[in-house]
């Protein structure tokens, strides 16, 4: 009977073990067959002590969120207040920040992306220029893969004609050649 009740309470404490491990595979940055995925949180205070350019896939929100070093704000917003400046891209806690700032010197390729501090927004490179994500016009030529650039100042995002054929998590993200971020969120792309 002892045993029974041992081997119940072992199979509940691993059935629980792997529910949290589920959940937490949506926490962190991760890339899944060349394509990014941004942590995913409930909510953005959920984020104890966010870093100056964190960008995560809030829940509440149903949106790409960036920390500008005093709050959160949509990376879709035009004016984004910025406290400070992040050289480069990187990764701490399982949460990605991007370059915040003006880099200069840069060798930029479509899907390239910052936070500029004099445009007081997120940028994409286009292929002409770095424009604002409500700016991008389509046209984009497609630019498959993910890769850190200029000497960790930029991150390049994958630019598909579509969305990408494979199983992709919460979170997955991703610029289409007519000119929007997608993301994956509830089994569809948004």
């Amino acid at each position: 009977m002892k045993r029974k009740r041992t081997v119940r309470g072992l199979i509940c404490l691993l059935c629980l073990l792997f529910v949290q491990q589920i959940q937490a595979q949506e926490e962190y940055f991760r890339i899944i067959d060349n394509i990014p995925h941004l942590p995913v949180v409930q909510q953005l205070n959920d984020i104890a002590s966010p870093r100056l350019g964190s960008i995560v896939f809030c829940k509440q929100d149903q949106s790409i969120q960036i920390y500008n070093g005093g709050g959160w704000n949509s990376i879709c917003e035009e004016a984004l207040t910025v406290t400070g400046t992040a050289a480069t891209f990187g990764i701490q806690g399982g949460i990605s920040t991007l370059t915040v700032g003006n880099p200069t010197g840069l060798t930029p390729t479509v899907g390239d992306v910052y936070f500029s501090t004099t445009d007081k927004a997120f940028l994409i490179y286009d292929g002409v220029k770095f424009t604002k994500k409500t700016a991008l016009a389509g046209g984009l030529a497609e630019n498959t893969g993910i890769k850190i650039s200029n000497e960790g100042k930029l991150l390049k995002i994958p630019v598909l004609t579509g969305n990408p054929i494979g199983s992709f998590d919460n979170g997955a993200f991703y610029l289409n050649t007519d000119g929007t971020l997608q993301i994956r969120y509830n089994g569809s792309w948004i």
